[in-house]
């Protein structure tokens, strides 16, 4: 009887084999797989459809509203029952009610950013069409996207913010009082805050694995208007512009933050996450221009090689009619002269300067303290 049963449960184990679903090979699917791996964008089911009027968008950004006010909605639900642990004063519900905007608008950016590029994913598959460059750049977006990745830095963000507060609850007790839904508000915030900065650390990194391929398809005409870096461009000029946000909101928090800003250890978790801003500056925004700055170069010295070889050395140049030297002189200096980003210097100027003036504002918020 136990050998029939055995036999039974062997048999229906080897009829039904269990399959992995094979992970996306060309860079588009690997990306639009993001929407259901990447731990804040399915807790709001975000789609690429984001920034076109639609149910879909509607319902993301309900669930933004929804999971970033967690823990401020069950904090009034246990004061409507007159639970002893909520908080009830003014500025501990004002704290509150500031973590879950911080939440809001982490949710929205990241969905944001992602969307940008996942909307002309097409566009990326065109550029990065060889099948062993294909699998080069998915291959490393879908290492990035397992569990076992991005599961720590939130996990570790959470913990230790919970500690932390654990840490500060004594000195801070005469400004908050410090219960259960300040350890809940927090855990929250550095959960979705680690998921989130994991991929403002890892996403512009992909611009440097596409930059080791070898057969890219980039417009010989003008390299920097090519779709596809046009669309990486919108995507890390989407992240530089929330890391000047966080830059910008550790300075007004210097300035004119409350009583509880000025507890030591408030105080260094200030500087610190300042710090983590700028680092973030330097991945988000100057290593990505390096390598797209990399990418064109090379282009446009491979395409003006080219035009070089196909009108010979300057001995036969003067040996042919001056209306063929005078097209190929023209086009030579046409792709010469087309820019090496695909965005303006202006660009460039005007976020080094709001940078610098977020830099400048916070070091000497901490002066004149």
């Amino acid at each position: 009887m136990l050998r029939m049963a055995v036999h039974r449960i062997l048999h229906r184990t080897r009829a039904r084999p269990l399959h992995r679903t094979p992970p996306p090979q060309t860079v588009g699917l690997a990306w639009h797989s993001g929407y259901q791996r990447i731990f804040i964008l399915k807790m709001v089911r975000a789609q690429d459809s984001f920034f076109t009027p639609s149910r879909a968008t509607a319902l993301t950004l309900a669930l933004c509203v929804l999971v970033s006010s967690t823990p401020a909605l069950i904090n009034h639900l246990l004061l409507a029952l007159n639970v002893p642990i909520a908080l009830g004063r003014d500025t501990e519900i004002k704290w509150l009610w500031g973590f879950a905007a911080i939440d809001f608008i982490v949710l929205l950016a990241s969905v944001g950013a992602w969307t940008v590029v996942a909307r002309r994913t097409a566009d990326l598959d065109h550029m990065v069409s060889d099948t062993t460059d294909a699998a080069l750049v998915s291959g490393w977006l879908n290492r990035k996207l397992s569990f076992h990745l991005q599961a720590p830095p939130p996990v570790f963000s959470a913990i230790a913010a919970v500690a932390f507060i654990y840490l500060v609850q004594e000195p801070i007790s005469p400004f908050i009082h410090v219960s259960l839904a300040s350890y809940l508000s927090v855990f929250w915030t550095a959960f979705i805050g680690g998921n989130s900065l994991y991929w403002l650390y890892v996403a512009p990194g992909m611009v440097s694995v596409i930059a080791r391929c070898q057969h890219l398809h980039l417009w010989w005409q003008n390299p920097a208007m090519t779709p596809a870096l046009r669309a990486l461009s919108d995507g890390l000029a989407f992240s530089a512009s929330a890391v000047l946000t966080g830059g910008i909101c550790a300075t007004f928090l210097g300035f004119f933050g409350p009583q509880t800003v000025q507890v030591p250890l408030i105080q260094v978790l200030l500087i610190g996450f300042f710090v983590v801003v700028m680092l973030s500056a330097v991945q988000v925004v100057l290593a990505p221009t390096i390598h797209i700055y990399a990418m064109i170069r090379r282009r446009k010295f491979d395409v003006l090689r080219k035009i070089s070889d196909e009108v010979g050395d300057l001995e036969r140049v003067l040996k042919r009619e001056r209306t063929y030297d005078v097209e190929f002189s023209s086009l030579f200096l046409a792709v010469a002269e087309t820019p090496n980003l695909p965005f303006s210097t202006s660009t460039v100027v005007q976020y080094s300067a709001g940078f610098a003036a977020t830099i400048a504002g916070f070091v000497i918020s901490q002066l004149v303290k």
